[in-house]
């Protein structure tokens, strides 16, 4: 597979600003580390489909979960945790037919992602609104 084959463009969704507001009240740092991930994944497409790999791993990405509440119904969603940012979370969803990748949100680690009906519809709502293909499709 070429290297052309495998860029997926990213997409940031329009709440992701709102977290990062979030992010910034709470710790700087945090913040500051989470706003260079995402400006280096801009301008890296080739790293963007990295961020559907629950096998990836790297200097700045501890690691990759699924978000298996949503995965269960066929949503390509993931949980991932950066080495830098002890208390945040980026949740990611992907479309390899796409071949798109988008941030959905940020989220603080101690928050119950499974037990949060708000998240999980807004969760929902931009995975629909972004046209993404679901599991198995």
């Amino acid at each position: 597979m070429s290297e052309v084959d495998r860029q997926f463009k990213l997409l940031i969704d329009d709440l992701v600003s709102d977290d990062l507001k979030r992010v910034e009240q709470q710790d700087t740092y945090d913040h500051d580390q989470i706003v260079v991930f995402l400006q280096e994944l801009k301008g890296n497409q080739i790293l963007c489909e990295d961020l559907i790999n629950e096998h990836h791993s790297d200097l700045t990405i501890q690691d990759i979960k699924p978000f298996w509440y949503l995965q269960n119904e066929r949503l390509n969603v993931y949980r991932i945790k950066l080495c830098m940012v002890g208390a945040w979370r980026v949740l990611t969803a992907g479309d390899h037919r796409k071949k798109e990748v988008a941030i959905l949100a940020v989220m603080h680690r101690d928050q119950d992602y499974e037990a949060d009906p708000q998240l999980i519809e807004r969760l929902r709502s931009s995975y629909e609104r972004l046209g993404f293909n679901k599991l198995g499709e």
